[in-house]
């Protein structure tokens, strides 16, 4: 007798179901978050002047704070708003970058309505963060070449007093005394110091048009959603309402 009473209601109930599950997974498919795509990339430190100069190797501890500035001028207001500027839009992107673990391998991931924009803020942002490497490193070589040019004047200079000397008209004073002709300058070595100055300047040329130590390891590429789909759960949800819904008319109808 059961089962008589029971027969009329499953048609029903699977109705429901079938309709509360499109109707849930439509309701939440529009509401799926946003894609995000990231890309890696490896930094390395730009050769410092100071170690062209001195000879001393780069140390451990400060390729690893260089990365530590870097990833901090990445996630500074400032850098948001030249990358806001440079795609041209109201607010500012949805931009991170993480380093992995210890390593010169950073992450920089980026939120968008559209995967194609997301490409488009990461793009932009390793376009930006590529000529502010160039020009930081620009700037430091080039006050270190302004710097070795005055010392290698200066060098000159007294290179040329000392040759000019010997040849030097005796100056007399308002009454007829000798004027004591000014020290000559010991320039033993001189052009030596010189020589190995010019070649620090001409390594400092070649960094300079070094590209800059940004390579992409890995492009930008969509990350996976993580989690079980929003439409997914809209579905099941939407169909356990539908059944109970559709089974309790039938019961009352």
């Amino acid at each position: 007798m059961l089962s008589r009473w029971l027969t009329p209601l499953w048609p029903a109930t699977v109705v429901g179901i079938a309709v509360g599950a499109a109707l849930g997974g439509m309701a939440l498919q529009s509401s799926t978050a946003d894609p995000s795509v990231s890309a890696l990339i490896r930094i390395d430190q730009p050769v410092d002047p100071n170690q062209i100069l001195t000879t001393n190797a780069p140390s451990v501890e400060s390729q690893q704070s260089y990365i530590s500035g870097e990833i901090a001028y990445l996630s500074s207001p400032g850098f948001a708003t030249s990358l806001r500027t440079a795609l041209n839009q109201p607010g500012n992107p949805s931009l991170t970058a993480t380093q992995d673990s210890q390593s010169s391998i950073i992450t920089l991931s980026a939120t968008a309505p559209t995967a194609g924009q997301a490409t488009s803020v990461i793009d932009t942002a390793l376009r930006l963060y590529s000529d502010h490497v160039v020009q930081q490193n620009r700037q430091r070589e080039q006050a270190a070449i302004d710097a070795l040019n005055g010392v290698i004047n200066g060098l000159r200079d007294q290179i040329r007093i000392a040759n000019e000397a010997p040849f030097l008209e005796p100056q007399y004073d308002e009454f007829g005394n000798l004027i004591p002709p000014p020290p000559v300058p010991d320039t033993i070595g001189f052009q030596d110091r010189i020589n190995d100055l010019q070649a620090q300047k001409l390594s400092l040329d070649v960094q300079m048009l070094r590209p800059p130590g940004v390579q992409v390891v890995q492009p930008p590429t969509e990350m996976p959603l993580a989690g079980v789909p929003h439409w997914w759960l809209g579905a099941v949800g939407g169909g356990l309402l539908g059944g109970l819904l559709a089974l309790a008319l039938a019961i009352v109808w």
